[in-house]
């Protein structure tokens, strides 16, 4: 009986320290800042009075931002599909994905990640790329929050208008036309939007 009680107090004291260094975790965490959201680096587009392009100036990164009325549906739900199946039940973190990719890692040693839309989101525009749990419990807590400020169209289109798919391209709309000359994404067939939905997976691997 002892060392059932010594146990069960090094268990709960063990529990103890895990909730106040996510405590601290969340404290730490930066604002959710949601003009950093729609702030992001955009290509300039020369054009004459034809409409016609001249040239275009850009960074490091390529993107031209577009609204979501713009998407076809066809490209919404592939993107759904590949990386967040249950992207318009959850509140920002989807626990049994989580629950099913710590299961798959912690038994066949894989490295599969839980992040839903909502959570790269964050880790893209706010938050750094490193591996740490740190990391992770900020980038929960804030994409808690984001869900309780934006709808899931919003974060959808800001999702789509950051993720990076190969090359220097980043968001659907330069992806488009990068891959397959085609600036009006209306004109995006069912295949096409599937190859850019899978992209997101390895940009090098599945780069077209």
């Amino acid at each position: 009986r002892l060392l059932l009680l010594i146990i069960l107090l090094l268990g709960l004291s063990g529990a103890g320290a895990v909730v106040g260094i996510a405590r601290a975790y969340v404290d730490s965490a930066p604002e959710l800042d949601l003009a950093a959201l729609d702030n992001q680096a955009q290509t300039t587009v020369i054009r004459d009075s034809n409409g016609n392009k001249i040239c275009d100036y850009k960074g490091t990164e390529n993107r031209i931002m577009i609204s979501i009325d713009r998407m076809p549906q066809y490209l919404r739900d592939a993107f759904v599909a590949v990386e967040d199946a249950r992207f318009y039940e959850h509140n920002g973190i989807d626990i049994k994905r989580i629950a099913g990719a710590f299961f798959a890692n912690f038994t066949t040693g894989s490295n599969q990640g839980g992040s839903t839309i909502t959570q790269q989101l964050i880790k893209n525009t706010l938050l750094s790329p490193e591996q740490s749990y740190k990391r992770k419990i900020q980038e929960a807590y804030l994409a808690m929050q984001l869900e309780t400020k934006y709808t899931k169209d919003q974060i959808l289109e800001c999702y789509l208008n950051t993720i990076y798919l190969g090359e220097d391209y980043y968001g659907v709309q330069t992806a488009a036309y990068g891959y397959f000359g085609k600036e009006d994404l209306s004109q995006l067939t069912l295949r096409e939007c599937a190859i850019l939905a899978g992209i997101t997976r390895s940009p090098s691997y599945y780069n077209p």
